[in-house]
């Protein structure tokens, strides 16, 4: 029994832990541009892994450099790429 109590305090892997606002933001701008893609569902899924590798580590440092909590909370709520553009506009 302490085993198994001992194991709920286990560190997730970095696929089980919450994504930060910047990776939200990364992951909701892939699905913008790959949203009026065409292709089956396999290929969609290859084109937003290829587009997140593109933009990876670096957008999201970044993000986190030069992108405010309002800023960031806007981009993600955006509908387009024209509204995200607007969002971080100086």
């Amino acid at each position: 029994m302490a085993l198994a109590a001992c194991g709920a305090d286990e560190i997730p892997d970095d696929e089980e832990r919450a994504a930060t606002p910047c990776e939200e933001l990364r992951d909701h701008l892939v699905d913008l541009r790959v949203g009026s893609a065409t292709g089956t569902a396999d290929e969609l899924a290859q084109h937003r892994a290829a587009m997140r590798r593109a933009l990876g580590d670096d957008f999201v440092q970044s993000c986190e450099d030069n992108l405010g909590p309002t800023q960031i909370a806007c981009s993600t709520a955006a509908a387009d790429l024209a509204a995200v553009s607007a969002c971080t506009a100086p």
